[in-house]
């Protein structure tokens, strides 16, 4: 098991994962999406920019679309 400070097993993570994150988000930084990104195997990360930490209702309806969808 490859060991990091949060102990999860980052490699062990077979799905693909996408990963939105807002470059004006004050809250979590962007460098922790970063490091997901880098040790999930099949991570894609999306920069969203001049967005926060919260979404809006339209927002969150795009992302779960592209979510749900075959093809992302």
């Amino acid at each position: 098991m490859w060991a990091n400070a949060s102990g999860l097993d980052y490699p062990a993570v077979t799905l693909p994962v996408r990963i939105w994150h807002g470059t004006d988000d004050r809250i979590v930084p962007l460098h922790h999406a970063q490091y997901l990104a880098k040790n999930l195997p099949q991570a894609e990360l999306t920069r969203l920019p001049g967005v926060g930490h919260l979404h809006t209702e339209a927002r969150w309806r795009g992302l779960i679309t592209v979510a749900r969808s075959r093809d992302a």
